[in-house]
């Protein structure tokens, strides 16, 4: 009954006050984590939180946007028991809104009408996160959204660094284009979840020709990759990640143009696999978001394994 009197309560609230679009959003703080500053007289005032089900956010949501709901990604966000929801729109472009029990409030409606939105709600241990795929243009992007613990709404600083998708139990792959998406290739960068630091990514050291030799396979990739680009001058470099990636970056010159490709590997403890084509435009980095990466401490010798 108690319950039933708050939701009523809140009703009332919300259909005095709407939906609060009140927000201070510093994008120079791309590194850090950065909280999107929301107008929070009420929340700060509140002595207690209710937990609210999905049909009754719902409801709340209709009394205060007539707008057309596209999706609601309802979640215990900050893993404090009680629920929100993120809420995508679409009335002559989209907009995405954060519904909780104090009120609801405007997030994002920086988009054109011509971007296609999706979006998806993945979960870990400590904090679940709303995944927002954009494609403007050709090119694919994502931001992330999630709740901090005063309930303010929290972008990570892996949000808008590319395109994330998820790829087995923890395992996130950031694809970063360098120009439209079906002409001027990618490159994939490798990230996981750490329950108290929040997103990591897996960074690359670099090793010799000669290390990587060391692997089975290795020498006939090599080959392939003079045999494509015969006549060319190539000077290949290889970079060494912990999540069993290896990817070499190959520059030449055509004329007087430099050009960049790289080529993706698997390895396990003794050979080098092909995942894909034999090389993609671009040129792979130690790490695409510095700040957040982690490096292997040394390279595992293919050689040793074999003799223990």
């Amino acid at each position: 009954m108690k319950g039933r009197y708050v939701f009523l309560l809140m009703m009332s609230i919300l259909s005095l006050t709407g939906c609060s679009d009140q927000k201070v959003y510093d994008a120079d703080l791309e590194e850090d984590n950065v909280r999107i500053m929301l107008d929070t007289t009420e929340r700060d005032n509140k002595k207690e939180k209710t937990d609210f089900s999905r049909g009754d956010l719902y409801t709340m949501f209709e009394e205060v946007n007539n707008e057309n709901v596209v999706d609601f990604e309802y979640g215990d966000y900050n893993k404090d028991g009680t629920h929100e929801a993120f809420v995508l729109t679409n009335d002559n472009g989209y907009k995405l809104w954060y519904m909780h029990d104090q009120g609801c409030e405007l997030v994002i409606e920086k988009f054109t009408e011509d971007e296609k939105i999706s979006v998806d709600k993945v979960d870990y241990s400590t904090k679940s996160y709303l995944f927002l795929h954009r494609v403007e243009n050709g090119k694919k992007n994502t931001l992330v959204y999630t709740i901090d613990n005063a309930d303010g709404v929290l972008e990570p600083n892996v949000s808008g660094k590319g395109y994330l998708s998820e790829e087995g139990k923890n395992n996130l792959v950031l694809r970063v284009y360098s120009g439209e998406e079906d002409a001027d290739g990618y490159c994939d960068y490798y990230l996981y979840y750490n329950p108290d630091e929040g997103f990591k990514e897996y960074g690359g050291i670099p090793i010799a020709e000669e290390q990587f030799l060391e692997f089975d396979g290795a020498a006939e990739i090599l080959a392939d990759l003079h045999k494509e680009y015969e006549g060319y001058d190539l000077d290949i470099s290889y970079l060494y990640r912990s999540n069993r990636y290896i990817h070499l970056n190959i520059t030449y010159y055509d004329g007087s143009k430099l050009q960049y490709k790289h080529t993706t590997l698997q390895y396990d403890d003794t050979k080098v696999t092909l995942t894909g084509s034999l090389t993609e435009e671009g040129r792979e980095e130690t790490a695409h978001i510095l700040g957040s990466a982690t490096f292997p401490t040394a390279f595992k010798h293919p050689d040793a394994i074999r003799k223990e």
